[in-house]
């Protein structure tokens, strides 16, 4: 067992269809991926995580994205959670899982809301994405000098026509 995760399940929550479920395990993998490239540069982090009928959260430290802005004009963080075919898993070297591109990026596709919030110890960023992805907050940047991290919250679009959480929530027990 993983000593990394601290998982919490806040109801008797009914959910997912397989397709749920994969996306949910994208974000998971995301945050394990930070943890495995912590370790690497000698950071150790925890992973948190939260779900209801409603709602997944995913908490985590290890190493974070930096609150900056791209080449592209975008932040960092946006860019790896909106636009398909971005991040740097796209190696032969790469931690983790993943080398497409697409993980979390779809869930942001097919979510009534995701909210992104991320800290480098310099800045906290904010973002919170509504109706797949058609409508935003933008960006919201303050200054932070806590520890660094990543957070979503994720309320997936199709979450009503679902079948049941359980397998979700064994997913996460057997991780933890």
């Amino acid at each position: 067992m993983c000593s990394n995760w601290t998982v919490k399940r806040s109801s008797n929550a009914s959910g997912p269809s397989h397709g749920t479920l994969d996306l949910a395990r994208e974000f998971l993998a995301n945050a394990s991926d930070a943890i495995a490239k912590g370790k690497l540069a000698g950071q150790t982090g925890q992973i948190f995580v939260d779900f209801d009928a409603t709602k997944l959260s995913v908490e985590n430290g290890g190493k974070v994205m930096p609150v900056k802005k791209g080449e592209d004009g975008l932040y960092i963080p946006e860019r790896n959670f909106t636009e398909l075919r971005s991040g740097d898993n796209f190696t032969d070297h790469c931690v983790g899982a993943g080398m497409n591109g697409f993980g979390g990026k779809l869930g942001c596709i097919f979510a009534d809301e995701l909210r992104v919030e991320c800290g480098d110890t310099e800045s906290r960023y904010t973002q919170t994405w509504y109706d797949n992805r058609t409508r935003t907050t933008g960006p919201q940047i303050e200054p932070d000098s806590g520890p660094g991290f990543v957070s979503i919250a994720w309320k997936p679009s199709w979450r009503s026509s679902a079948a049941i959480w359980n397998p979700l929530w064994a997913i996460f027990r057997w991780r933890a």
